[in-house]
């Protein structure tokens, strides 16, 4: 933490659909020296994206939407000067990645966590990308996409996707701390933001703005704390597995549907000799042992690669993701 100039930590293991550890580490709050807690709330930013494909899933399960509709029928507001990307580009396509749509991501989002477009410029900003020919088909992540999943969500479903989750979902599991934009400014133990400076030291910034007038909710809006993410990740392994031991798309007591298609392989991430390494809907899959991270900022950073976990071991699926913006990071696996 200190080479990298992290100020808080927190860390949760469950196994067995148990909580089986917890550890807090360091401050959320640097300046007031007030330590992270369990109930902490943290920035957990891209994971918002499994939850943005869950959302949709309950439509898929409820026939009002399918995997396969075409986004223009979702939604008019879909409408790309690229006449391929406007025809042909599916529901499945934007989730997953593969859809050769250019991204702007990091002309939307700021370095200090503001928003750089106002509400109505979003679908504008996703209608001015421009197909990638040889991305078409292949894994290229693209948060931008991520902005005509909500607008399709919305227009199917007459609800935003904030409010949507809020009712299906998080209050179905009792996650009384876990939002789709900023919390509420009367919430008690949130924590600060920090980016690092080039001696290591933590600088207070503003914290993301992702999810505020919905803007770019379902690619990093997810906001959370420990014990709410040991709770829903629990129900999403629960509902993968009962699904795929009995071929349902739903589990009883679960709020979650379609799971399964949500976590199985719909495009390769890479090319490897170990074993697979894909993207469902908002998730990440890898085969064990294998290297992990493909979606983070590590990999850059490591002059020989991400190192091979689970050496000498046997073969086993990981499911996972991770979220960046500027003064967060997480991981879920």
């Amino acid at each position: 933490m200190k080479l990298g100039g992290t100020p808080g930590l927190s860390l949760s293991v469950a196994t067995k659909n148990q909580p089986v550890y917890h550890a807090n580490y360091g401050f959320r709050d640097l300046q007031n020296r007030l330590p992270v807690t369990e109930e902490t709330i943290f920035p957990v930013c891209s994971l918002a994206k499994g939850l943005s494909a869950a959302a949709m899933g309950i439509l898929v399960d409820e026939g009002i939407a399918s995997w396969e509709m075409h986004v223009k029928d979702a939604t008019p507001s879909f409408h790309p000067n690229n006449s391929d990307l406007h025809n042909n580009t599916t529901l499945a396509d934007l989730y997953s990645h593969r859809s050769g749509m250019s991204s702007c991501g990091n002309l939307v989002g700021g370095c200090e966590g503001n928003i750089l477009i106002g509400k109505d410029d979003c679908m504008r900003v996703v209608n001015h990308q421009i197909l990638v020919p040889e991305k078409l088909g292949s894994f290229a992540y693209n948060s931008t996409a991520y902005d005509a999943c909500d607008e399709a969500f919305k227009s199917l479903s007459g609800a935003s996707l904030e409010d949507f989750l809020q009712q299906k979902v998080f209050n179905e599991l009792d996650l009384q701390r876990t939002f789709m934009k900023p919390p509420p400014t009367d919430k008690d133990n949130v924590t600060k933001s920090y980016n690092t400076l080039d001696d290591g030291t933590p600088w207070c910034i503003p914290g993301p703005k992702l999810g505020e007038d919905s803007i770019g909710c379902g690619s990093g809006g997810l906001r959370s704390c420990a014990p709410d993410l040991i709770k829903l990740y629990t129900c999403f392994v629960q509902s993968f597995n009962y699904e795929c031991q009995t071929g349902q798309s739903s589990t009883p007591g679960s709020p979650l549907k379609q799971v399964s298609r949500l976590m199985s392989a719909h495009v390769p991430m890479l090319a490897t000799e170990r074993g697979e390494v894909s993207y469902g809907l908002g998730w990440a899959r890898v085969q064990l042992p294998n290297t992990l991270g493909h979606i983070g900022l590590n990999g850059r950073l490591m002059p020989q690669g991400m190192p091979v976990i689970g050496k000498g071991v046997a073969e086993e699926l990981i499911l996972y993701h991770q979220g960046t913006l500027p003064g967060a990071l997480v991981c879920w696996s």
